[in-house]
């Protein structure tokens, strides 16, 4: 997100409902996307290797959630795309378009400086994130998703 300000803004997108799940929100490349980690969804297979999906809330010309689920082995540094579902709108009855043959099959070296790098960092050092913003909270990804996608909208 070139906006400043727009991750502390969906901090505050809504009150927290009982039994919420907490989402943290991250720069998604430009100023149309958002993405979203649920710590709660973070899975540490062992061997320092952990499985995550990854959020991508986009506005454009129609709202997109992205959920891309990443292996990485924080041990060296690398990550894979296990699988990854395109909803074409912010709705959970949306038809989903399965994108994981589109992937690049194996490996993938985590570069310096890049914005998939915040997304390790966070996910490989959970819970013990230095300089980890608040949480949200939403009863679902749809929830947060959709307040995602209404402070890109206010950004824009």
């Amino acid at each position: 997100m070139k906006y400043l300000g727009a991750v502390a803004v969906f901090v505050l997108a809504m009150p927290a409902p009982a039994g919420a799940a907490e989402f943290f929100a991250f720069d998604g490349g430009d100023d149309q996307n958002m993405a979203l980690i649920e710590p709660a969804r973070i899975q540490d297979i062992g061997n320092g290797h952990k499985v995550v999906p990854i959020n991508i809330v986009e506005v454009d010309f129609v709202e997109t959630l992205d959920i891309t689920t990443i292996e990485m082995d924080c041990t060296a540094s690398q990550w894979k795309v296990v699988s990854e579902i395109l909803y074409t709108s912010l709705d959970p009855t949306s038809e989903p378009i399965d994108k994981t043959a589109a992937n690049e099959p194996g490996w993938q070296t985590v570069r310096e400086g890049s914005l998939f790098q915040e997304y390790f960092t966070f996910t490989c050092h959970w819970p013990d994130v230095p300089n980890r913003s608040d949480a949200a909270e939403f009863p679902d990804i749809w929830a947060a998703a959709n307040a995602a996608a209404n402070v890109i909208y206010e950004n824009l």
